[in-house]
């Protein structure tokens, strides 16, 4: 009787702290001050993701400027004018000739994209026939099946090698042929739940970036030919699977090192003199043996993660050096 009256206590008791969901508020002070803050719930098995805000577009340096959108439209519209008194001082003759190029043109393009289309179908069709004869064989020999399924792989599976070219042309025709860079703007937070370990902790692992605008670098030159020569410098800061024991109810702190100037801060232009990719506190190997292996970026003095009290107390006089993301996670009742 002792025997089962304490298994209950037990039971109970783990019942008690075996939560399945939490609410986390995630709160990211830049100088002391609140600069952005976000909420959501996680549950055991499930992480959950919040993105970043919006993204900023920005041209190169010594790229050529946006457009004035009303201005364009005004030109547009002026051009459109322009050419419909033109059509109509055409003589009849001229307007069928025309019309009959524009019409053989789109056949001749429509055409083409059939043509590309069949092939495609072809393809497909190949394959679907041959998946469907190593389903067959599987239901009598499995090791026949997994032999046929080789040839499948060799014949229509891309290698290694193949994909390493595809992201390293996808990357250079980024960095090389267009005139823009686009910056992720504001908060990011992935998190999940790694282990309950009582009734008050549990471990988390938490993903976490932050990306603000800090400044506008300028370049002396000359703005002819609508040229730039500026570019913005941001503040970009990322903890990525990070392991953290939080207790129930107390802010968790993960602190990081601001930049003491803009040289420090990041930009396109000093990745790409580097030759890697910006990426906030990762960079792309450029050695091709190792496919988009991330380098983890050397801590700064003030980086420090754990209780948010004892951080902001030891680190009080230089609060204006630090951006601090703090967890405040509570059980869902």
């Amino acid at each position: 009787m002792r025997k089962i009256f304490a298994c209950c206590i037990l039971s109970a008791s783990f019942a008690a702290f075996a939560q399945t969901a939490y609410n986390v508020k995630v709160e990211t002070y830049l100088a002391g001050k609140l600069d952005d803050k976000f909420e959501f719930v996680v549950k055991e098995g499930s992480p959950q993701e919040k993105g970043y805000d919006g993204r900023y577009l920005a041209k190169r340096y010594l790229a050529k400027g946006f457009p004035n959108t009303s201005l364009t439209l005004k030109e547009e519209a002026q051009a459109e004018k322009e050419a419909a008194e033109a059509e109509e001082k055409k003589s009849f003759e001229d307007r069928l000739s025309g019309l009959l190029m524009g019409a053989r043109a789109a056949l001749s393009s429509a055409e083409v994209a059939v043509g590309k289309a069949n092939d495609r179908i072809d393809n497909e069709r190949e394959k679907v026939k041959m998946l469907e004869e190593i389903e067959a064989l599987l239901a009598r020999s499995e090791p026949q099946a997994k032999a046929k399924f080789k040839e499948f792989e060799q014949k229509y599976s891309l290698t290694a090698q193949d994909r390493s070219d595809a992201k390293k042309l996808a990357r250079l025709r980024k960095l090389k042929y267009q005139d823009f860079e686009e910056f992720d703007v504001g908060s990011y937070c992935k998190m999940s739940v790694v282990k309950v370990l009582n009734k008050r902790q549990v471990r988390f692992n938490i993903s976490y970036a932050y990306s603000k605008l800090m400044s506008m670098q300028y370049h002396d030159g000359k703005n002819s030919d609508n040229s730039i020569t500026k570019y913005p410098i941001f503040e970009i800061y990322e903890r990525l699977n990070t392991p953290a024991k939080i207790t129930l109810g107390k802010p968790y702190c993960i602190q990081f090192t601001r930049p003491k100037s803009i040289l420090e801060a990041k930009t396109v232009q000093e990745a790409m003199s580097k030759s890697s990719l910006f990426s906030g506190a990762a960079a792309v190997a450029t050695d091709s043996s190792a496919e988009a292996q991330e380098i983890e970026k050397p801590r700064g003095e003030l980086d420090a993660k754990g209780s948010y009290e004892k951080i902001k107390a030891k680190y009080q006089i230089r609060t204006g050096e630090t951006l601090r993301a703090v967890f405040t996670v509570t059980a869902v009742e």
